[in-house]
């Protein structure tokens, strides 16, 4: 009987290869978002960085917000994708009540920041309910806000003079009812529970500490509601 040989496995040269490739360009993209963010923040004006690409923004204050939104945005991209429970969906919550105060039209586009989150979260979510491939029962409390924002929309049509500002309170509707759509079929865990629920009592007139309901894991968000 002949003996048996060890068997000895070859190093996988190009998996270990692929690797360090990667950790040394993760490494090299961060440390050229630290220059690029610090040339934003504080070179001087009409700085000649990049040829001259950031010399418009350099050392003013739009520069030192997109240079703290350069910095914030890694965090940002992995709640979005992990956890958009916290962010930005809380973000939202937390805007809301200051959303007059939050038009910057130079950097929005004429919207405020808060309707940019809304957009965010309701990105966020999709993106959830895809990866996950999890969707909550929404319950009769999505059929009940469906069914008046048809009988608001069939109002306007027999409406005598509908004018530019009911079309606005209209649109303003629609885009509420469908944000909450998206996200009471969202599933929640009982940490997101908690931190979205403390976010929305950032709200003035909201639920007091004593009501606080604990979700399972496979309820959404219509708990909070």
């Amino acid at each position: 009987m002949q003996a048996s040989v060890p068997f000895y496995e070859r190093p996988l040269f190009w998996q270990d290869a692929l690797k360090w490739f990667l950790i040394t360009l993760g490494v090299g993209v961060c440390v050229f978002f630290v220059i690029v963010g610090f040339n934003l923040a504080f070179a001087a004006p009409g700085c000649k960085f990049m040829w001259n690409m950031l010399a418009a923004w350099c050392g003013s204050h739009t520069g030192m917000a997109l240079a703290a939104c350069l910095y914030i945005f890694p965090v940002a991209l992995f709640f979005s994708i992990r956890r958009p429970w916290i962010f930005p969906v809380s973000v939202y919550a937390i805007m809301v009540p200051s959303d007059s105060y939050l038009n910057f039209t130079q950097l929005t586009g004429g919207s405020s920041l808060t309707k940019v989150a809304a957009i965010l979260a309701v990105m966020a979510m999709f993106f959830q309910i895809f990866r996950t491939k999890r969707v909550v029962n929404p319950g009769p409390a999505l059929l009940a806000w469906t069914c008046y924002t048809i009988w608001c929309s069939l109002t306007i049509m027999w409406a005598f003079n509908a004018n530019e500002d009911v079309m606005t309170w209209w649109g303003t509707l629609l885009q509420l009812v469908a944000f909450y759509a998206v996200l009471i079929v969202a599933p929640i865990d009982e940490r997101d529970y908690r931190i979205v629920f403390n976010s929305f009592r950032c709200l003035p007139g909201q639920l007091p500490p004593s009501t606080e309901e604990q979700p399972s894991s496979r309820t959404g968000i219509s708990g909070l509601m």
